[in-house]
């Protein structure tokens, strides 16, 4: 089982969570640098363990529990933007991912420490990397919190939003073809009854998951469910 230990960076506070023959040496770009097992250097981004003062590598998520978004994209039409996941995907290659966009929340350096990104920030900044679409025509105002809900497979504290996102479904797809993003294979839009009828019936094996996530999924939360049900009832309007 690999072991972690506490690292330091000379005139950075933050503590760093490193395996033991792993060595923290630098930051650039806001990513930490490092010499791995074998002496060679490599960088890597850097994210909290959820609730205390320390950062690991994102290559080690499977051994921290850490934040995260989940946006739920309706389109002008009041239908889900929805992706199927790309077939290189090593889980679920090809299936139908019911989280229209999730990411996490980044580790952002400043001043000799390490701050949290603000949940609100990276969901939008994930919208735009997932879709293409410019962040500076992005608003809060059109995202809506829903909730929030622990993952227990990955142990991830997921922040639940739905968003309403100005966009053409032939733009989507053709920014995936201007893109290196290589998470999503298509963009589709669907009715979010249908979804949620499909996700909850026979057609359940259509999603990524199947029926063996649907009950620790964030959509099976009833509190979630009831705020997102009202986000397509009123077209977005729940304020």
């Amino acid at each position: 089982m690999q072991k972690f230990k506490e690292q330091c960076i000379q005139g950075i506070k933050t503590p760093i969570l490193l395996p033991e023959n792993f060595k923290a040496e630098d930051i650039k770009d806001g990513k930490i640098g490092y010499l791995d097992e074998t002496g060679e250097k490599r960088y890597d981004e850097p994210l909290f363990v959820h609730g205390k003062n320390k950062v690991f590598l994102n290559q080690f998520r499977s051994f921290f529990s850490n934040d995260s978004v989940i946006v739920l994209l309706f389109s002008p039409a009041n239908n889900l933007f929805l992706h199927r996941r790309s077939s290189k995907k090593k889980w679920a290659p090809g299936k139908i991912d019911l989280a229209s966009i999730a990411g996490q929340r980044r580790a952002i350096f400043a001043n000799s420490h390490f701050d949290n990104e603000k949940i609100e920030d990276t969901a939008l900044r994930e919208i735009s990397e997932e879709t293409g679409v410019p962040l500076g025509s992005l608003s809060q105002t059109y995202l809506h919190k829903l909730g929030t809900h622990i993952n227990p497979h990955t142990k991830e504290h997921q922040t639940i939003f739905a968003y309403r996102l100005n966009a053409a479904l032939k733009e989507l797809n053709e920014n995936l073809k201007k893109s290196s993003f290589d998470e999503v294979e298509q963009w589709f839009e669907q009715d979010y009854e249908q979804t949620i009828q499909e996700y909850f019936g026979d057609a359940i094996e259509k999603y990524a998951g199947g029926a063996e996530m649907r009950p620790v999924n964030f959509i099976s939360d009833t509190k979630i469910k009831k705020k997102l049900d009202a986000f397509f009832k009123y077209a977005g309007d729940t304020k």
